[in-house]
């Protein structure tokens, strides 16, 4: 539901949930809420506007989480490493592949499914990317484009719930 990196997502904390402010298709200045990822694979940190979908689905974990800080705690170890974090999500795709029968996948295939769901959805791929957090561009445009994209994020990510919802439903 985010596209992000497995690791991210395993090392993810309640703590990380913030609130930005956001401008909507029709202009219209909101809050959001967001989930701030201070340790990225970019050494960068990136803070990722969540779809009314992913604000459901993380209630649903934190009935389950009780009082671990993370969205997803390990079971055997609360104090598990980063890795070991991500090689159990890894270990549940396994678990979760022999009951599905669509063939091979691993979760960083969800990661490419959202991006070429995206990308379907006519979202523009530079902010496609930075959903991702891939790097976008020269670095003249960086250095040049400070714009944070978090209205376009939101709205990218809400398009690609609504599409998850309806081919779920």
């Amino acid at each position: 539901k985010t596209a992000q990196r497995r690791g991210e997502i395993a090392t993810a904390k309640w703590a990380d949930i913030v609130e930005i402010d956001v401008v909507d298709a029709t202009g219209k200045r909101g809050r959001r809420k967001a989930w701030h990822i201070p340790e990225t694979k970019t050494d960068a940190a990136h803070t990722l506007p969540l779809s009314p979908l992913a604000l459901r689905l993380l209630d649903e974990l934190r009935e389950h989480a009780g009082t671990s800080p993370y969205w997803l705690p390990h079971a055997l170890n609360p104090a598990a490493s980063a890795a070991d974090r991500a090689r159990t999500i890894t270990a549940a795709a396994q678990r979760i592949r022999a009951d599905v029968a669509i063939g091979e996948w691993t979760p960083h295939d969800l990661r490419r499914t959202a991006r070429t769901g995206m990308a379907a959805l006519g979202v523009p791929d530079a902010v496609a990317e930075r959903v991702l957090n891939h790097a976008v561009g020269n670095r003249m445009v960086a250095v040049y484009n400070k714009h944070n994209y978090a209205s376009e994020m939101a709205d990218a990510l809400d398009r690609w719930a609504a599409h998850l919802e309806r081919i779920t439903a």
